[in-house]
């Protein structure tokens, strides 16, 4: 660590500049009191103590990459959402109605057979 900096400093710093990051914390010096400290912040994903074992390590990291994977994902699919929600909006705004849609008291949706009759 640079100068006498500790690794929760070390890691809220990171938290602070790449937000994106999966932060894991391996030290050989846990106590109750640094690990939440580096919890709380740093939002670290995983705290593991040495000596650790190679598979938890392994297991962990991978979780981690998957972790990453599903926050993009979902930071993905909410954009997704915002931008039809924009979509519909403005269709709203230029057709009135034309996002409501009637339903029975089943849920199923009504479908007006008499306009395609004409």
């Amino acid at each position: 660590m640079p100068g006498s900096m500790q690794g929760t400093e070390f890691l809220t710093m990171v938290k602070d500049q790449f937000p994106d990051t999966v932060r894991i914390i391996l030290t050989g010096q846990a106590s109750l009191e640094s690990a939440i400290r580096a919890i709380n912040e740093g939002e670290i994903y995983r705290f593991l103590t040495k000596p650790c074992n190679i598979v938890d390590l392994t297991v962990t990291v991978r979780q981690a990459i998957e972790q990453r994977e599903l926050l993009k994902e979902n930071q993905r699919l909410l954009d997704l959402v915002k931008k039809q929600a924009t979509s519909i909006e403005a269709m709203e705004n230029k057709y009135p109605g034309i996002s409501k849609v009637n339903k029975d008291a089943g849920g199923a949706i009504i479908i007006d057979d008499n306009d395609s009759q004409e």
